[in-house]
């Protein structure tokens, strides 16, 4: 491997072997876009077929790169037998923790990319930037957020400022620095064993031995796709873009970033007859999926007495669209600096009365319903999505198509 390769990191847990698409989704993205000589370093595990397996190497060489794979599970079994299965994260999220063990000492410095990301900027900007006095370069999750940041534990326990809690989804790591901890991915598990309500694992891990000296990436590297459509930016400019949790709705076809991840996905080795046929397949099943969310909405209402939670100049609509009895109320929710008042949300949801349930109609629910489960407060028992009974005219999503892509 020679110095001017710029090398670049995935990690993949397949369990149902349509991840594969994916991750080969975003190597593609970054490889049409620059023209360095580029290394792909796949950490992975046995979930990987032989089948998958193929399809990256033909990705890969038909742009005339090189991949390099890393079998987790085999080569350091007692690491992958500690990292923990479950939850709203893979195994492979921790994967990353362990670059510094499997990577040949040649390799000095390296791009760790989620593979819910697109790249439309020539690699090579970012590996040219600097790192932190500790090796790491990484973007602030409050500034990719534009003050959105959920609250995380590992901040209100003191032991990371909220200003340098850094998103994990795409770090400039100087691998020699990141050797000095040869046990990173162990003692980053026993430390979630001790701090169990630190619940972003490798993010936190990461920040806790890094967040103090990493070197702060300018935003442009890691972009959330969920806050460029909160802010109503819709305009692709050259940088990386992060897709986190795969936000993606194949029905949303007019979305500027719905289009810009089905450009690079088409052009991969996984996108071919059979493909377009399971998609087609599974359209259908949205319409069962959408009754069963009203379904399960519909029971946990059933005996309670709405409180219907909206932007404080939509009363009048709401009182409209659910018919509002005199027994309902509404309560009007402001914006602080064009954000939802979240603090004031969550202080109206806890004075809630027994037998009270609140019915929230805003737009970006996913983000509401994340902020209000940080502070106890859950879905389908304390509140339920409301804007699953709203029009598309007033917020609601004509069709749901954002768990297509991963199970296709």
């Amino acid at each position: 491997m020679k110095d001017e390769t710029v090398h670049i990191s995935y990690a993949m847990y397949d369990k149902t072997g349509a991840f594969a698409k994916i991750a080969g989704t975003a190597m593609l993205s970054l490889l049409h876009n620059t023209k360095s000589k580029v290394c792909v370093h796949l950490l992975h595990d046995d979930t990987l077929t032989q089948e998958n397996r193929n399809k990256f190497i033909k990705l890969i060489r038909s742009y005339g790169q090189e991949i390099c794979f890393y079998n987790v599970e085999k080569l350091l079994p007692e690491a992958f037998a500690k990292i923990p299965e479950g939850g709203r994260f893979s195994k492979a999220t921790l994967y990353r923790l362990l670059l510094n063990r499997f990577l040949p000492e040649d390799v000095e410095k390296i791009i760790y990319l989620d593979t819910d990301t697109i790249v439309t900027c020539d690699i090579l900007e970012l590996y040219s930037e600097e790192t932190g006095e500790n090796g790491i370069a990484a973007v602030s999750e409050k500034a990719l957020t534009n003050n959105r940041m959920l609250k995380k534990a590992i901040c209100n326990d003191g032991y990371v400022d909220e200003d340098r809690y850094f998103n994990a989804g795409v770090l400039l790591i100087n691998l020699e620095k990141l050797r000095l901890f040869p046990n990173l991915c162990i003692d980053g598990l026993n430390l979630l064993q001790n701090h169990p309500e630190w619940d972003c694992f490798d993010q936190d891990i990461l920040n806790y031995y890094f967040a103090k000296d990493y070197r702060l990436l300018p935003l442009r590297y890691d972009i959330f796709t969920i806050v460029e459509r909160l802010d109503n930016r819709y305009e692709i400019k050259s940088g990386i873009y992060h897709y986190a949790g795969m936000d993606i709705d194949v029905f949303k076809s007019g979305d500027v970033y719905n289009r810009e991840w089905f450009k690079y996905f088409i052009k991969t080795p996984w996108f071919d007859a059979d493909m377009l046929i399971k998609i087609f397949d599974l359209t259908p099943s949205n319409d069962n999926y959408r009754r069963e969310l009203l379904r399960g909405i519909f029971n946990a209402t059933r005996g309670k007495r709405c409180v219907f939670f909206s932007a404080v100049e939509s009363e009048e609509a709401a009182r409209v669209l659910f018919k509002m009895s005199p027994f309902e109320r509404f309560v009007g929710i402001g914006a602080i600096e064009n954000s939802l008042d979240i603090e004031t949300l969550v202080k109206e949801m806890r004075n809630l009365a027994p037998g009270e349930i609140g019915v929230l109609c805003f737009g970006n629910y996913a983000y509401i319903r994340d902020n209000l489960a940080i502070n106890n407060l859950k879905e389908n028992e304390d509140f339920i999505n409301g804007t699953a009974f709203l029009p598309p005219a007033n917020g609601g999503d004509p069709v749901y198509g954002k768990e297509i892509i991963q199970r296709i």
